[in-house]
């Protein structure tokens, strides 16, 4: 998301300069940020350094997720304005089902930047587990940092998000589930790649995990994925302690 607010940085500094003459000849104290963020955005500064870009970001990525395209034209993907919210569309209009996954098809996406499966079923029921829930944004943003230079072409990043949607539903359906074998890798050299996933979760979405709401069994785990990451763990001792545990995380996950 961030190559693509890159892609558009002038076209952001026009719209945030415009509003700026609105609220100054409004006679508002607000003009001189708007016109300060103008200069930031036309100065070249990074991004990810100028605060109201980032909550550009995060709702962007909200609003992509909630499309709903119309067959028709409903909803005109190069209108002018920030955002294109999904109200536009009549309440009775079916949101389109995202095409399933091709076998394979996430892996050759994840592949360039040295990502695999196990990793992200990981970071996934690591951000389901997390003990106060994680907005899609927030857990979406790192791993378009990380993949999203890769994928060359607007339709290819498209299918990503929609990918890794498909997969954080099946993950939130595997933990609703009764088979605690299919919340971790059963393969052994696997382990310390989701155990990775997992962590990466941990710290991008760090506010979401109090040190309060975790305890010493938190801690524990903590310490016990961390030396899975190095090969150093006892595969029945893991499936014990964790197993019981990310059940109860994502039971007492709060809202």
């Amino acid at each position: 998301m961030w190559r693509v607010l890159e892609a558009r940085r002038v076209q952001w500094a026009a719209i945030i300069a415009r509003n700026a003459l609105l609220l100054r000849a409004a006679g508002t104290d607000d003009a001189e940020e708007f016109i300060a963020v103008a200069a930031a955005l036309m100065n070249g500064r990074d991004l990810k350094k100028i605060p109201v870009m980032k909550f550009i970001c995060d709702q962007s990525i909200l609003v992509w997720i909630d499309r709903k395209d119309g067959p028709n034209g409903l909803l005109d993907p190069d209108v002018e304005g920030p955002f294109v919210s999904s109200s536009m569309v009549p309440a009775n209009f079916p949101a389109p089902a995202l095409a399933a996954e091709k076998k394979g098809e996430l892996a050759k996406l994840l592949r360039p930047a040295g990502l695999t499966e196990p990793w992200l079923d990981g970071y996934l029921t690591g951000v389901c587990t997390a003990p106060l829930f994680v907005e899609p944004p927030d857990w979406l943003s790192p791993l378009l940092n990380l993949v999203a230079f890769n994928l060359k072409t607007d339709k290819k990043l498209s299918r990503f998000v929609e990918l890794l949607m498909l997969r954080y539903n099946a993950t939130v359906s595997k933990m609703q589930a009764t088979d605690d074998l299919a919340l971790i890798p059963t393969e052994i050299p696997l382990i310390p790649i989701w155990a990775d996933g997992y962590l990466t979760a941990w710290e991008a979405t760090k506010t979401n995990w109090p040190s309060k709401a975790l305890g010493a069994q938190g801690k524990s785990i903590r310490k016990m994925l961390e030396q899975a990451t190095d090969g150093r763990f006892e595969q029945t001792k893991l499936l014990v302690s964790l197993m019981p545990w990310l059940r109860q995380r994502f039971a007492d996950q709060q809202m």
